[in-house]
C-alpha cells in the first residue's frame, strides 16, 4: 500500500495515510505528501490505522515532518495508531513533539 492524502475544511486539513509497513522505502512519497501544500492548511494529520511497523527511520522521518511544520506555524496530529505505535512513540520520547490520540 502506498501513502496517500485528503483535503478537508476548505484545504485547512491535510490527512495522510500512511501504509501498514512505514519504513525508509516511503521517504521520498511521504516527503512528497507534505511538501508543497497550501498556505491555508494549517493542520496535518498522520492517520496510522493500517500501520503495524515502523523502523527507526520511519522515526527520522516523523521529526522531519516536525520540523518542517514548526517552521511552516502548522500543527501536527497522529490518529488511529495501534498499541504498538502508541508505545515506540513513548519510549522514543517523540509523543511529546506531536499531538496524539
Amino acid at each position: 500500500m502506498s501513502i496517500t492524502t485528503s483535503y478537508s475544511g476548505g484545504n485547512s486539513r491535510l490527512t495522510i495515510y500512511l501504509p501498514e509497513t512505514f519504513v525508509f522505502s516511503n521517504y521520498r512519497e511521504f516527503r512528497s505528501a507534505y511538501q508543497d501544500i497550501p498556505p491555508e492548511t494549517r493542520t496535518i494529520t498522520l492517520n496510522l490505522e493500517k500501520t503495524e511497523y515502523m523502523d527507526s527511520a520511519a522515526l527520522g522521518m516523523l521529526m522531519l515532518l516536525h520540523e518542517h511544520c514548526t517552521d511552516s506555524n502548522r500543527a501536527v496530529e497522529i490518529v488511529n495508531f495501534s498499541d504498538y505505535v502508541r508505545k515506540l512513540l513513548t519510549t522514543t520520547q517523540l509523543a511529546q513533539y506531536f499531538s496524539i490520540s
